[in-house]
């Protein structure tokens, strides 16, 4: 799988637990992750310098400005929506594992991926 950052918001306990099972992940605050308080185009850039893919609760309803970021560098991004979000950590953990097939599938093509992840693990279009 390709490595992902997690954002703020996000239970960084996830990231770490995906290393465990030696998967390549960071959280936004991490030793060589963007810094905590970091804005989205700066986590947008390292990404994209990275070849990771964003998983973000940010969904830009109050602004836009992540999708603006996300087209500039073409980062692929999974949106973790409040189900997941408020879930515990072991839930958005397990939903990133069921995942990661498709993730790897729908990854490193023309398109940039931009899907909703499921709490079991599925990848629904945005």
């Amino acid at each position: 799988m390709r490595p992902l950052l997690l954002d703020e918001g996000l239970f960084p306990v996830v990231a770490e637990a995906l290393r465990s099972v030696q998967l390549d992940a960071l959280a936004v605050g991490d030793e060589g992750a963007p810094p905590r308080g970091s804005d989205d185009e700066a986590n947008c850039e390292w990404c994209a310098a990275h070849s990771a893919v964003l998983v973000t609760n940010d969904r830009g309803k109050k602004d836009k400005t992540i999708f603006a970021a996300l087209d500039t560098h073409r980062v692929d991004t999974i949106f973790v929506h409040n189900d997941l979000r408020s879930a515990p950590p072991h839930h958005l953990l397990r939903a990133l594992l069921n995942a990661e097939e498709a993730i790897d599938q729908l990854t490193g093509g023309r398109h940039v991926l931009r899907r909703r992840l499921l709490a079991r693990g599925r990848l629904e279009k945005r």
